[in-house]
């Protein structure tokens, strides 16, 4: 029952009651319930109980009870957190943010190459998103954390992804029916 001395003391001014008044009910000095509300003296469990009774609360309610301090420091945590919460959201935004304008930009070079290229009468010029999306670790950009939701590449890229993969597949199936002699026509190996 932590801080005990300091709950009564707020319960008895919250009540409107004097040191003297509550003593005077309880049996008891001002001065031992002075000392009382200060720490200073241990409180017994039957004195506790008289506490309690004169309060109107029981002893675990009383125990129980919080202080305006105590409200008050409850409130700052909820408040600090709620800060702390806002500021990271806000960080999570801002990064958010400079990875899609990273990208942006990233399309942005690769379109001027592609044009210089074309400019030039190159052929078989790689498109700038290809481009993009064949930069190592753009992975790790594009995975729907690292951007917002709604960024207008993330799809474009899950289907470039999911062509090469099947590009890659089709490339190692027609290696493995090449190993075991068979032509395009027979039958899937697995």
């Amino acid at each position: 029952m932590e801080n005990l001395h300091l709950k009564i003391k707020a319960l008895r001014k919250e009540e409107g009651r004097t040191q003297e008044q509550v003593a005077t009910v309880l049996g008891m000095t001002k001065g031992n319930l002075s000392r009382m509300e200060k720490g200073e003296v241990a409180i017994s469990p039957e004195r506790l109980s008289e506490l309690a009774a004169y309060f109107g609360k029981s002893v675990e309610e009383l125990a129980a009870y919080e202080t305006l301090e105590e409200k008050v420091t409850k409130e700052e945590r909820q408040d600090a957190l709620s800060e702390m919460l806002r500021q990271r959201d806000e960080r999570i935004r801002r990064m958010q943010q400079a990875a899609e304008n990273y990208l942006y930009g990233l399309l942005g070079n690769h379109l001027i190459d592609e044009t210089a290229e074309r400019l030039k009468g190159k052929k078989n010029i790689k498109p700038a998103a290809e481009r993009v999306w064949d930069t190592p670790g753009i992975e790790h950009l594009l995975n729907g954390e690292n951007t917002s939701e709604n960024f207008p590449m993330l799809e474009p890229f899950r289907v470039y992804r999911e062509l090469k993969a099947k590009e890659k597949m089709k490339g190692f199936m027609e290696a493995v029916r090449a190993e075991l002699g068979l032509s395009p026509d027979d039958p899937d190996p697995m």
